[in-house]
C-alpha cells in the first residue's frame, strides 16, 4: 500500500577471493517501472491480452474495492488499454 521497504541487511556482502573487476552494491536508477510490464502486453496476441484479463479479473474481483483501483491505477501505468479493460471487466463482474 505504500511501497516496498527494503529489509535490512544482516550479512556482509559475499568478496570473492579474486576478480578481474571491482563488484559493488548499488540502487539501480529506475525511472520507469512500468515499462517492461507494458511492452510484454503489448507484444501478447489479442487472445492472449483476454485471457489475461479475464484472469485478473477473477482474481481481484472478490477483493476489497480499494485494492482493485490500485491494481487498476498499476496496470494503467502499465498501458492505458490494459488498465481499462481491467477496470472493465471488473465493473461486468459487479452488475452481474
Amino acid at each position: 500500500m505504500n511501497g516496498l521497504i527494503e529489509a535490512p541487511q544482516k550479512e556482509i556482502d559475499y568478496e570473492p577471493t579474486y576478480v578481474a573487476a571491482k563488484i559493488v552494491r548499488q540502487t539501480i536508477d529506475r525511472t520507469n517501472n512500468y515499462a517492461q510490464a507494458g511492452e510484454l502486453y503489448r507484444s501478447f496476441e489479442d487472445w492472449e491480452r483476454s485471457e489475461l484479463i479475464s484472469n485478473f479479473v477473477s482474481a481481484l474481483a472478490p477483493i476489497a474495492k480499494f485494492t482493485q483501483d490500485k491494481m487498476i491505477e498499476h496496470f494503467t501505468k502499465c498501458d492505458a488499454d490494459y488498465g481499462r479493460r481491467v477496470a472493465e471487466g471488473l465493473r461486468q463482474k459487479a452488475i452481474l
